[in-house]
């Protein structure tokens, strides 16, 4: 049997293969092209889902499914703490342990000669955020994270400011160390004690196109 040099392609090589194992049409170009012709066949093709960042923080936080004390659904709250596991994705949480992280901090703290209300909290890396009110960051791994400013609970309508430089730094100073895909953002309300004497903030997460 002759070894003919030459190469694969697909038949159609527009269309993406679903997922899963299939054959798939191809054709056989071989290089010398004036003794050898052009071959069809088929080949089986196996087509994996590409793994999330969410899949993979699972995975690593032992999140099998083996049971429902390690269910990887988002929505699974296997340590019965209050908080799915998408939470505790978000904001570098364990979902095993219903222990408190001390990774998100809520404080009043002096930034320049006011006292303000601030948030700090981790977020996956690269987040980017903007907004006039809220503030709400770009999606990134499939998650997008919303802050939001109220002074009655009623309407979380008042605007975030991030904070950045010293004033983040020593808000974040001394703060438990987080995994290599988080940081720390820190984030404050508008206004003073002195001018708003009562004021919330909160942290809302959402899927991407939820």
């Amino acid at each position: 049997m002759a070894s003919v040099n030459g190469s694969f392609a697909f038949t159609a090589p527009s269309t993406a293969p679903s997922v899963g194992t299939a054959s798939q049409a191809v054709i056989f170009s071989p290089v010398d092209a004036a003794n050898y012709a052009n071959v069809s066949g088929t080949v089986s093709v196996t087509v994996n889902v590409q793994a999330t960042a969410y899949d993979i923080w699972a995975a690593a936080m032992g999140l099998d499914d083996s049971d429902a004390a390690h269910s990887k659904a988002k929505s699974a709250d296997p340590d019965s703490d209050g908080h799915n596991n998408l939470y505790e994705f978000a904001f570098d949480g364990n979902p095993l342990s219903a222990a408190v992280d001390g990774k998100i901090v809520g404080k009043l703290a002096n930034e320049g000669s006011d006292r303000v209300l601030t948030l700090t909290l981790p977020v996956r890396k690269g987040a980017v955020f903007s907004g006039t009110s809220a503030l709400v960051s770009a999606v990134i791994d499939d998650i997008d994270y919303r802050i939001e400013g109220s002074k009655d609970l009623a309407s979380f309508d008042q605007t975030v400011i991030e904070l950045s430089g010293n004033d983040a730094s020593a808000l974040q100073s001394g703060l438990p160390v987080l995994g290599n895909d988080w940081t720390y953002r820190s984030f404050r309300i508008e206004g003073s004690t002195a001018t708003v004497p009562k004021a919330f903030m909160r942290a809302v997460i959402r899927e991407a196109g939820q």
